[in-house]
């Protein structure tokens, strides 16, 4: 059996005749390291310098498939996004039918009380507070663990049990411990998932790889929608009452609902074992910054050529050992993370990266998601084309999103970042403008709902064809490989933090309000970009703009590291 790297998704290679060339050499450590994986699963031994020198000439020589194959790793690391996107999203249709079953409002079949609504908002939220934790924490596990293991040995385990044990659950306490466990794994796998994309894919095209994470997290909470029209409507109030009577909050819900929700609960467990099969036995090998830090270089050409399509992929690898060379420097000196900090272009690439994931979700779009309901009722649209208002602007969202595949590693991240949020701003102002003042007069007024309608649909727009996307690619990019880890799990904690902020608060603030701080907002986002964000694109990974590695290293208590041998041609 041909090892997992030479196949790709498992197919074999066609059989050609090759010239066998000398590769750089491996390690004793690192040979018995291999000769021992390679022997667990009954593979060849990848220390043969021939077989490498095979790999390297297939590799070649099958030029035009290498795109399939990256996208097909691609894909499979994106199980990550799609566990993020279900599980944020899924309790927002089935949230009344748990309160009924689980009996918040005293009997079966009440969902208005203020103990439901408040259990309600804390179950929804857990999620979110659930995943600030795990993405603070994930820093931790991949220095130790490494991307891949972190995400079969932690996150996915957890997954597993925790998604079982909200479906199963039975009383408030449950369901909301279950729910904070699931945020964990999310936070994990929302840290995880953008940098094993950025170590995977070829400087060229990570930025277009890079897409593919926020596409699959809107895929994701498109599909708990859609599962959510299976529900029947739970009765509201009428339009001029502002509390639902009695009779009205009194509902027997058919038993296909009571089944139903725990099923939404638990459809997320299909991309955890499609995850789990992927990673322990189709894609066993590690990425090329990690077979470049143990030293295996002929491996990580092979894969690099696989992965790009390319057999020019010296420079790449001279950066990368580059980068891998100053964070194991960095590394040796033992540098505590505030002393990090004060390293020159430190400081300002973990500022710029926290205020990116910040400003993604202080414009509003967890918040617009989460709430667009009410928002759409409070422009004067009935609840029932409120919903489809809802799942209409998550459809473009989610293909809007297919957009920076094509133009992102053309037009660089900070172009696209700082049209979209002009167009954002400029999208949520007039319909601010009308809530201030015609609706305050008529609520009912047509052009104020057409504008609220237009303003949300532009504004899903911009937000997928520039933030939303390009955040979780700007935040692996901005750091050097010694701070990736924990700089990017710090702005990814930052990004859940505000998330949270913004969804709590926006299910009280009055519709005029909420829309007033996603306009301000997006203003002060179009000033960040325009000052502070610089450009990442075509850069390797571990280049950042803001840091040069010669003044860093000279800046540290300790020498220089050992320059790098030079690499085979």
């Amino acid at each position: 059996m041909e090892p997992a790297l030479e196949g790709g998704t498992g197919g074999s290679l066609e059989q050609t005749s090759v010239e066998y060339v000398a590769v750089p050499s491996i390690s004793s450590a690192s040979q018995s390291m291999i000769a021992e994986a390679s022997s667990r699963r009954g593979t060849k031994n990848l220390t043969d310098a021939a077989y490498w020198s095979k790999v390297d000439q297939r590799s070649r020589m099958s030029c035009p498939c290498v795109p399939s194959f990256l996208w097909s790793v691609v894909l499979a690391a994106t199980t990550g996004s799609v566990l993020f996107g279900i599980n944020t999203a899924v309790l927002n249709t089935s949230a009344d039918y748990i309160a009924s079953e689980l009996k918040w409002c005293g009997s079966e079949g009440y969902v208005g009380c203020d103990k439901a609504m408040w259990y309600k908002t804390f179950v929804s939220t857990a999620v979110f507070a659930g995943a600030a934790v795990g993405a603070l924490s994930s820093g931790k596990f991949t220095e130790k663990m490494g991307l891949q293991r972190t995400y079969t040995h932690v996150a996915l385990p957890i997954f597993a049990l925790s998604i079982i044990g909200s479906a199963c659950a039975n009383s408030f306490v449950s369901l909301l411990w279950n729910r904070l466990v699931v945020g964990f794994a999310v936070g994990i796998a929302s840290a995880l998932t953008p940098n094993y994309i950025a170590e995977i894919a070829p400087s060229a095209k990570r930025g277009k790889c890079g897409v593919a994470h926020q596409l699959l997290v809107v895929l994701g909470q498109l599909v708990a929608m859609l599962l959510g029209l299976a529900f029947t409507t739970v009765p509201t109030a009428d339009d001029d009452e502002s509390e639902p009577t009695k009779e009205q909050q009194r509902w027997k819900a058919p038993v296909k609902n009571k089944v139903w929700w725990r099923f939404m609960l638990a459809v997320p467990i299909i991309p955890t074992l499609l995850g789990m099969i992927y990673f322990l036995y189709v894609y066993t090998f590690d990425t090329p910054c990690g077979l470049v830090h143990q030293k295996q270089d002929a491996q990580a050409r092979a894969l690099l050529q696989r992965l790009s399509g390319t057999d020019e992929v010296t420079e790449e690898l001279r950066e990368i050992r580059k980068s891998d060379a100053m964070a194991q420097e960095m590394a040796k000196k033992q540098i505590p993370f505030g002393q990090l900090l004060q390293q020159p272009g430190y400081g300002k690439a973990l500022a710029v990266g926290v205020g990116l994931a910040i400003f993604q979700q202080i414009t509003g779009i967890n918040a617009f998601v989460a709430n667009s309901n009410r928002l759409f009722q409070d422009a004067g649209l009935s609840a029932t084309a409120a919903t489809y208002a809802s799942i209409g602007i998550t459809c473009i969202n989610a293909l809007c999103t297919f957009i920076p595949l094509f133009i992102l590693d053309k037009l660089g991240r900070k172009t696209l970042l700082f049209w979209g949020a002009i167009g954002m701003t400029l999208a949520t102002a007039p319909a601010t403008v009308c809530y201030w003042v015609e609706w305050n007069k008529d609520k009912s007024s047509t052009a104020g709902m057409a504008l609220a309608i237009l303003g949300a649909c532009l504004f899903m727009f911009f937000f997928a064809v520039s933030v939303g996307p390009i955040t979780w690619v700007y935040i692996v990019e901005v750091f050097p490989l010694d701070m990736k880890a924990v700089g990017s799990a710090i702005c990814i904690a930052a990004n859940w933090l505000a998330s949270i902020v913004m969804v709590f608060s926006a299910g009280f603030l009055p519709a005029k309000v909420a829309y007033t701080i996603f306009t301000i907002a997006s203003a002060l986002f179009v000033v960040f970009v325009a000052l502070c964000v610089r450009e990442t694109k075509g850069r390797s990974l571990g280049d950042s703009p803001f840091v040069n590695s010669e003044t860093a290293l000279q800046a540290a208590p300790s020498g220089l590291p050992e320059p790098s041998p030079p690499l085979a041609p």
